[in-house]
Order: C-alpha cells, then sequence, then structure tokens
C-alpha cells in the first residue's frame, strides 16, 4: 500500500534531504515554523514513505536526524517530492486557505460550493470556515466575498484592488526572488524546480504565470527605465512586469481601471504619465489590443512610487559616486514647485539623528544624499496617494530597535512639515539609512567581496554598511543588483555575498547567502569562510 505524506511531512523531508548532517528536532521545527510536537508527530509517516523510496530515517538523541539514501535514491525521493501536486498531497489549513483566494480571484464567474469542496478536498462545513476566513482577507484588500443560494460564491470589488490583491498574493507566495527569476526571463516550469519546498497553491500560481504575457511585460518596463533615465530596484522591476502583465490579460478580457476624473487631472501633467502612455501605446501596436486611457493613469501611480536604484556603490579607489540627485528627482516629480524645502528639511532631519544617535552624522553627506533622494519622489507618493512596500519592516523593527524608534522621531518631524501623518513602511526606510549611516562610523574596510541585493537601494546600503562594520577586513568591491550583476557577472572578486538564495548562472566564486539585516547566524558563516 502507498503511503500518503501530508505537506508539513514533505516539508520535513526536503529540509532533511538538504541539510549537510544531523539536524536536532527542535533546529528543524524553528527552520519549518512548526513546534517540536508537530515534528516528532509526523516521523513515523516520515520513515515509513522513505522505506518505500529506497531511504532510511535515523533519528538518535544528542544528534538529531538524517537521511541515508545513495545519491541515485536522493535523486528519486527529490523527484517524488516535487511532482506531489494536486489530491495526492494533503493540504495543510494555511494552503488549503491560500488555494482557495487564489482559485476565488482567478474565477471571474461565481463558482458553486460542491466544486471548491472537490477542489480543496474537504466537507461542506470545514468549506463555510474556511470562507468566513477568505472572506476577511478580502475584505482587507478592499474586495467583497460574495454568496448567495442559487447564485455562487464570487469576489466582488473595484477593478484596481482585484489587481493589487492578486500581484500581493503571488508576491507573497512566490517570493520577490522567484517572482524576478520570472519576470525577468525565466521559465516559471524551472522556477518550480527551484521552489522547495512545493504546494499546491504554488503550483496554481506559476501555471497562472505561464499564461501571462511577461514578455511583453517586460518590454514595457525596460523602456519606462529607459524614458525616465532610471533603474528600478530588481523586487520593484518584477512587481511592475507582473502589474502590466496581469493588465494585458484584464483588458483583454473586457475588464478595465475606473480612475476618477480628478486623479487622471492631477496625473496629466506628470512625466511618469507621458512616459506610461508611451509604453502602453508600444505594447498596444505590438499586441494589436486597444488599452484605454485610464491605464497610463493607474501604471503612472505606480512608477511614481517605484524604488529605484538610484546610489551607486563605492569604486574600488574610494570615490563615492552618484548620480546626480537633481536630475533624477526631475526626472520622477517633474518641475512642480516643490511645496516643502527639502534641503532644510533633511538638514533638520540629519540634526536629530546626529542629536539622539551621534554626533558624526551631522557630517554625514552620505546620509543627506540619501535622504534627500528619498524624501522627494515619497512626497510625490503621498502627494497622489500612492503606498511602498517594505518587506523588512517587522525584521528592522526586531533588530534596530533603538534606531527605528529614532526613525519615528524624524517622522514625527516630516510629518509636522508636510501637514500628513508618515506611513511606517517610509519610517523604516528612513530607519535603513540610519542604520546604514552608523555602521559606517566604524573601521574601515580593507578586502575584496562583491555583495548582490535586489532589493533596491536602502537596503543594499544596509546589508553593505553592515558588513564594512562587521568584517573590517572586506573591501565591497561592488554593490549591484541582480539585474547589474547579471550584466556584468566577471568582476574580480573573491567571493559573492548575496541575498539571493542561488544566483541564475553559474559562477567560479565561493557564494555566501545572507538575510538583508545580517543577523548572527550569517555573520558566523561568513567568519567561518574567513576562516
Amino acid at each position: 500500500m502507498t503511503i500518503s505524506i501530508d505537506s508539513r511531512s514533505q516539508n520535513i523531508l526536503l529540509a532533511l534531504l538538504q541539510a549537510e548532517g544531523p539536524v536536532p528536532a527542535v533546529e528543524l521545527a524553528t527552520r519549518l515554523n512548526l513546534s517540536p510536537r508537530m515534528v516528532r508527530y509526523r516521523l513515523g509517516q516520515v520513515g515509513a514513505w522513505l522505506a518505500q523510496h529506497g531511504g532510511v530515517l535515523h533519528k538518535r538523541p544528542g544528534r538529531g536526524l538524517w537521511i541515508e539514501a545513495s545519491t541515485e535514491a536522493r535523486d528519486r525521493i527529490l523527484t517524488q517530492l516535487r511532482e506531489l501536486s494536486g489530491y495526492a498531497l494533503a493540504l495543510s489549513p494555511t494552503e488549503r486557505q491560500h488555494l482557495l483566494i487564489l482559485t476565488l480571484l482567478l474565477e471571474d464567474q461565481p463558482t458553486v460550493a460542491k466544486r471548491l469542496q472537490r477542489r480543496l478536498g474537504v466537507s461542506r462545513s470545514t468549506l463555510f470556515k474556511d470562507l468566513d476566513r477568505a472572506s476577511a482577507w478580502c475584505a482587507a484588500h478592499r474586495l467583497s466575498l460574495v454568496r448567495r443560494p442559487g447564485f455562487g460564491i464570487v469576489v466582488e470589488g473595484e477593478e484596481q484592488d482585484w489587481r493589487e490583491a492578486l500581484v500581493g498574493f503571488l508576491l507573497t507566495n512566490l517570493g520577490s526572488q522567484h517572482l524576478f527569476f520570472i519576470c525577468s526571463g525565466g521559465d516559471p516550469q524551472e522556477a518550480l524546480r527551484r521552489l522547495s519546498p512545493i504546494s499546491v497553491p504554488v503550483s496554481t500560481a506559476l501555471t497562472f504565470l505561464r499564461s501571462l504575457q511577461i514578455a511583453h511585460a517586460r518590454r514595457a518596463i525596460a523602456l519606462a527605465e529607459t524614458r525616465l533615465g532610471v533603474r528600478f530596484s530588481d523586487n520593484t522591476f518584477a512587481v511592475l512586469v507582473l502589474h502590466v502583465a496581469v493588465l494585458i490579460t484584464r483588458v483583454a478580457q473586457g475588464k478595465a481601471v475606473n480612475v476618477s476624473p480628478e486623479v487622471d487631472r492631477s496625473l496629466s501633467g506628470h512625466p511618469c504619465f507621458s512616459v506610461a502612455l508611451e509604453v502602453l501605446g508600444e505594447m498596444a501596436r505590438e499586441l494589436g489590443l486597444p488599452i484605454p486611457e485610464g491605464e497610463a493613469t493607474c501604471l503612472a501611480t505606480k512608477l511614481i512610487g517605484a524604488q529605484v536604484n538610484h546610489c551607486l556603490p563605492e569604486t574600488a579607489g574610494g570615490r563615492f559616486d552618484r548620480m546626480n540627485v537633481a536630475t533624477l528627482v526631475k526626472r520622477l516629480v517633474g518641475k512642480q514647485p516643490d511645496r516643502v524645502n527639502v534641503a532644510a528639511l533633511v538638514k533638520r532631519l540629519v540634526n536629530k539623528a546626529a542629536e539622539l544617535l551621534d554626533p558624526r552624522l551631522g557630517n554625514d553627506r552620505q546620509l543627506a544624499q540619501e535622504l534627500t533622494t528619498h524624501l522627494k519622489p515619497f512626497l510625490e507618493r503621498l502627494r497622489f496617494g500612492v503606498g511602498v512596500h517594505n518587506p523588512l519592516l517587522d525584521d528592522l523593527k526586531a533588530a534596530y530597535p533603538h534606531v527605528f524608534w529614532v526613525a519615528e522621531r524624524l517622522s514625527m518631524l516630516l510629518a509636522e512639515e508636510i501637514g500628513q501623518p508618515v506611513p511606517e513602511e517610509e519610517t523604516g526606510y528612513i530607519a535603513m539609512y540610519l542604520g546604514a549611516a552608523l555602521e559606517r562610523l566604524r573601521p574601515a574596510p580593507r578586502r575584496r567581496v562583491l555583495v548582490v541585493c535586489p532589493m533596491g537601494t536602502a537596503t543594499s546600503q544596509l546589508l553593505a554598511s553592515r558588513l564594512r562594520a562587521e568584517f573590517p577586513q572586506l573591501d565591497l568591491v561592488e554593490v549591484l543588483s541582480l539585474r547589474e550583476f547579471l550584466a556584468q557577472p566577471l568582476i574580480a572578486a573573491d567571493a559573492i555575498i548575496s541575498t539571493v538564495a542561488s544566483l541564475p548562472l553559474q559562477t567560479h566564486l565561493p557564494m555566501i547567502h545572507v538575510h538583508p539585516l545580517l543577523p548572527p547566524a550569517d555573520v558566523a558563516r561568513i567568519r567561518k569562510w574567513l576562516a
């Protein structure tokens, strides 16, 4: 009899197969966000399944858990795990919830409860409980989950809110690195092989991505970069590509966004609007698909809110070159006079940071430069009601509590000046610049390492500063986005330190994967490499 295996057991198997040696049950539970009891409960199922596929699960007190199997057996086991999908895999409650939400988002017409029961493999009562949770998720994204007898179940709401919810869902479930791989031209099937563990919602999401016009969307955003004279961060590039790809599909289905006349008029003279018009016009000609002008307004707001890699890294000679700030700001925010004296405001912010953190920050020209280049686009985002995503917000609060507290004080100064509250995500970016400035005050570097970070200027500069402070013997030759690295992969260095788990090309250099905030485990791994 074939032994079935649930998704948590699958995760345990994959973690043990990828481990370099025995793993204590407590450590394994922490890695997988499970309790030790959950891990122990599934070891019998894991061992029995392994035995059927040519492997042995070893458990030894004081050492931990490990799998014994030949190379051929390991390959077969990994293949079996990666092929698990659909109803052969028992879904966890979270996976079931994700699959339900994605299924409903991708359905244009009402669907009946029985169909969802079959899709999820659950009873009617369990489905209704899941629908209650899905309804709360929809409400948080300004959508409504409509359930009516004789009508069915369907998600309703404004088209723009629907797209934002779908893109956010895909970003959360696939992760920014895999999304960037796909939106940069990678095969979704290859992304499926890279993802570990693989869940049914992820497999469904990748199937949807294969149906999108990713190549056309990628060319459109690359053209927008050229016309604006900027380079978006890798994560922003991927999200913009995904938004445009979804736009193509929805417009082809007759689903266009509704833009209020007030928003349309306020954006009509903005440089990002003219670029959006040109980009979508070119794409419409390529596809033979008429695209309503309201879509240009929608895309323009996203370009305004985009994170831009506008600071270049230190050169080997120590000179810090930057794109001309005035030129960048003019390209992004146009010629309208500032309602805020940004230079004076930045001076107040830097002086306050020096007072609360370290007096030497008062003379940090790089901090002033970075705050200036961040604040002007921020004021535009605020003006047009465009939000910004900060994926490291919670980590920042935990790793830099005092720095974040100071950033909150600076945000209060900002709020007084502009007469509006500062979103917490923006406060997080201010905290990143402050953290990077503090790390720069520590001893200067001496050795050669290439840093690859696709998450934008604030994140990459914070990581670079942390590396310089923790490892004075390192010389950061370049700090590059993933796209910049792929364009020039032969830079001379002794190693690569990357926030990307695996680079999409072969390199002879040793690579160390780290979290952007460089936690103690990553510091220890780099020290081990240096030793």
